[in-house]
């Protein structure tokens, strides 16, 4: 399994009883096999119980972390830990800015995104499948 390890966030998994707790080191991981191989997961809740999910690029996901579309649509991004330990299924976790590493390559490839322009064809699907109307929103 590929996992994006220059993206990292500190996430303490806490049982249903809230009796046990544990801190993993999660990370955007890859599918592995069927129609969404090499894409990662991003996911959006509409009601108390609709989700709806897409599967970014590592392109296409540089260029939302560039133009905010987390933050501003509310949009999470399913990680796992790094060891592949993990009590429960893999969450869906609202990435941060903060938690791109300084220097790393996925950082450079934030940082090359054009903000001035629009988004690109791909991230307007993702924000559509997501439910977000027809996803051209510039920022």
């Amino acid at each position: 399994m590929g996992f994006l390890q220059d993206v990292k966030r500190i996430h303490v998994y806490q049982n249903q009883a809230r009796t046990r707790s544990s801190t993993h080191v999660m990370h955007p991981f890859l599918n592995v096999k069927g129609p969404n191989r090499d894409r990662y997961e991003v996911l959006r809740t509409l009601g108390t119980r609709q989700k709806k999910s897409a599967h970014v690029t590592y392109q296409e996901l540089a260029e939302m972390f560039a133009h905010g579309c987390f933050e501003r649509f509310n949009i999470r991004l399913r990680m796992k830990p790094g060891d592949g330990v993990y009590p429960g299924s893999p969450p869906a976790l609202h990435p941060r800015d903060e938690d791109i590493v300084p220097g790393s390559g996925f950082a450079r490839a934030v940082a090359q995104v054009d903000t001035r322009s629009a988004l690109s064809p791909g991230v307007c699907s993702v924000l559509r499948q997501l439910g977000l109307g027809t996803g051209r929103t510039g920022t």
